[in-house]
């Protein structure tokens, strides 16, 4: 095919998306079912998370929910956060630090919408500081890192009972960040006690709270 004629086509198909765009936006409820599908399907190929197909299906996701929602939407930063796991992923595949950066940028909104929307103490709060945490440990912004996942930590344990599970996600990261800054007595304590979470073993003791009490309570009250 000439290119000419290549270059044409590909200017019809995006006037095309544009406009399917702006109908969302006028209030078409095609567009917000869209969103939901290509969100949907995104998700149906997460296998293929680092994939540009995948990219690709959450960036139009997220370009439709923009263009229909208030920007502190939660669908809004659910399409954020998701699409920065896509970088966040990417980047721990290639150690590339524009993709932490790239991630960083998405996962910071999307907790900034989220906090807006749904308020301060909330688990879906809680599950976005942690990935910022995360893509800050990557970047050797451990100060930053620690603050964002003990934020994390410390909503969720306000909402949690001591031996949720999921209060073992802030304790692995938390475990990442003394690891990689070379504190391995730390890295070991915090690790055991998210396994001891993660298999109902915690007994009467509250790893979280510890973990509150011996490494978060500098970055928390500065």
């Amino acid at each position: 095919m000439p290119r000419r004629r290549m270059n044409v086509l590909s200017a019809i198909s995006l006037f095309i998306w544009i406009g399917s765009s702006t109908g969302a936006a006028a209030g078409d409820p095609a567009g917000s079912n869209e969103a939901d599908r290509l969100f949907a399907l995104a998700k149906s190929h997460w296998a293929e998370s680092t994939s540009p197909y995948v990219e690709q299906l959450l960036q139009r996701a997220l370009a439709l929910r923009e263009a229909l929602l208030p920007e502190a939407d939660p669908r809004v930063a659910q399409a954020e956060d998701q699409l920065a796991r896509v970088y966040f992923n990417r980047g721990l595949l290639n150690r590339n630090l524009a993709e932490f950066q790239r991630a960083q940028a998405l996962f910071a909104k999307a907790a900034s919408g989220v906090r807006q929307s749904l308020g301060p103490e909330n688990l879906t709060l809680a599950d976005y500081l942690g990935d910022l945490g995360a893509s800050l440990r990557e970047q050797g912004r451990y100060t930053e890192a620690i603050l964002n996942v003990c934020m994390s930590l410390r909503i969720r344990r306000s909402l949690l009972p001591a031996d949720a599970p999921v209060l073992a996600a802030s304790l692995i990261n938390l475990s990442r960040i003394a690891s990689v800054q070379g504190k391995r007595p730390e890295a070991v304590k915090l690790m055991g006690d998210a396994q001891k979470l993660q298999q109902g073993m915690t007994g009467s003791d509250d790893p979280a709270n510890e973990a509150l009490d011996a490494y978060c309570a500098n970055s928390l009250m500065s």
